[in-house]
């Protein structure tokens, strides 16, 4: 991999890691995930392990950098939604560690064909955010989601996008470009949640 690729990649691994810690943070604070969706972490979560198989596999260093650091913030928000929830932790950690192990080496073996495939379907992950989101604004609820996590996230991708510039990496493309996108609505729906809130309490 040349310099610049190597570059956007860097940039776009050091947000992704990042984008996590806001919302554990919020959540750790709050004590509270109110309008954080729990499945889509899990699956986030999930789907990491799996792209870090896929790292290992294609000899990307700068997705296998992301997805490792990726792994351990967006496990961090899960102890804290563990935490808040008052779940059991250490059935918590079983379950990330299970899936790690089952989903990186799986996909180091799965033909590519199949492995796009997956890739491809699981843009809808990112989704889950802001159906929980329109779900939370609609019921008039509060929300714990962090509008920073999203907007460190969208720049993220656009580093991703950077990257397959030079790369032609059509999954990262598609995976970039749905996650962006759905980073930008999590956000407008977050602020509009966030001003109501604000309206409620003058």
């Amino acid at each position: 991999m040349t310099a610049v690729p190597f570059l956007f990649g860097l940039i776009a691994a050091a947000l992704f890691v990042a984008s996590s810690l806001p919302q554990a943070i919020k959540i750790w604070r709050a004590d509270s995930a109110a309008g954080v969706s729990v499945p889509m972490w899990t699956l986030q979560f999930a789907l990491m392990a799996a792209w870090l198989g896929y790292a290992l596999r294609s000899g990307n260093p700068t997705l296998l950098m992301a997805n490792i650091g990726g792994l351990t913030t967006c496990g961090i928000v899960l102890i804290a939604i563990a935490r808040a929830r008052q779940m059991r932790m250490w059935a918590v950690l079983l379950a990330m560690s299970g899936l790690l192990v089952v989903l990186s080496m799986t996909t180091r073996v799965l033909p590519l064909p199949i492995l796009t495939a997956v890739f491809l379907a699981s843009t809808a992950i990112p989704w889950m955010q802001p159906v929980t989101s329109f779900r939370t604004w609609r019921s008039g609820g509060s929300s714990d989601v962090s509008i920073a996590t999203y907007a460190i996230r969208g720049l993220s991708q656009v580093a991703w996008l950077g990257q397959t510039i030079y790369t032609h990496d059509a999954i990262l493309v598609m995976t970039a470009l749905m996650t962006l996108i759905a980073a930008a609505v999590t956000i407008g729906l977050e602020l509009v949640i966030s001003a109501r809130t604000v309206r409620a309490e003058a």
